[in-house]
Order: structure tokens, then C-alpha cells, then sequence
């Protein structure tokens, strides 16, 4: 039996392949991202859906904020 040590895998990116298929991925309607141990490969409008998304909720989230400060005034 293996132990948790044993199991933990790393992953190693070479970033300036990465780069490189990035812009042959864009060219084909693609968007590869990656950070932290993720690799997120999106079509260009799920990630221009996905960056509205977040913004909106972040948006929301800083009118809620300030309208909340407002009725405590």
C-alpha cells in the first residue's frame, strides 16, 4: 500500500510551450490558461461567458457592499 507521499504527484509546465500552443489554441477559437496545478482549456466564447459571469457576480457583490455601508450611515 502506498503512502500519501508516495501518491502526491507534481506537475511540471513548460511555459514558453504553453505560450506557444496558447496562440495556436487562440488562432483555432481556444483559450488555454493555466495556474496553480489547474489547466483550464476553453472555447473563447465560454471564456468570454465565464469572465462576464465573474464580473457581474463581482460587481453585485461591490453594490451590495456599498449599499449595505449606506443604510448603516
Amino acid at each position: 500500500m502506498a503512502n500519501k507521499s508516495d501518491a502526491h504527484e507534481e506537475f511540471y509546465f513548460d511555459y514558453i510551450r504553453l505560450l506557444v500552443e496558447n496562440r495556436m489554441l487562440h488562432r483555432s477559437g481556444y483559450y488555454l490558461g493555466a495556474s496553480n496545478s489547474f489547466v483550464r482549456l476553453f472555447t473563447v466564447a465560454a471564456r468570454r461567458y465565464w469572465l462576464a459571469q465573474a464580473t457581474s457576480e463581482h460587481i453585485t457583490l461591490l453594490l451590495t457592499r456599498e449599499m449595505h455601508h449606506h443604510l448603516l450611515d
